[in-house]
């Protein structure tokens, strides 16, 4: 890439390329802060790809890092926001699994009870 491109000017403008350029960039330090939430590889990943679509977002939508400084700023905050809020929906899931898990097991726990039946006289 020649020097003086503005790489922020041409993702705003919708260049793929500016955003892959980017990534390479700055894909090591996302995942160097990615391992601090967690350690399994995939997610790592996961937390990074997630991580730089927001900020791709942010970007194009005026609202991002303007420039390579502020976007290597941003980087940190971004993936501990990425990982916390991936956490977060886990635990969300997770909470919600058992509590049809609890709902299941307390409906199959009545069907063991039967009501006597009430004859007509």
């Amino acid at each position: 890439m020649p020097p003086g491109i503005d790489l922020f000017m041409l993702v705003r403008l919708g260049w793929h390329a500016a955003e892959v350029i980017l990534m390479n960039r700055y894909r090591r330090v996302a995942r160097g802060f990615a391992r601090h939430f967690s350690q399994c590889s995939g997610e790592q990943d996961q937390i990074v790809a997630e991580t730089f679509l927001r900020l791709f977002r942010d970007v194009k939508n005026g609202s991002g890092p303007q420039n390579s400084t502020a976007f290597a700023f941003c980087l940190k905050p971004m993936v501990r926001r990425v990982a916390t809020d991936r956490a977060r929906r886990r635990a969300e899931e997770r909470r919600a699994d058992q509590a049809a898990e609890r709902r299941h097991h307390a409906a199959v726990d009545l069907t063991k009870f039967s009501l006597p039946n009430k004859e007509k006289s």
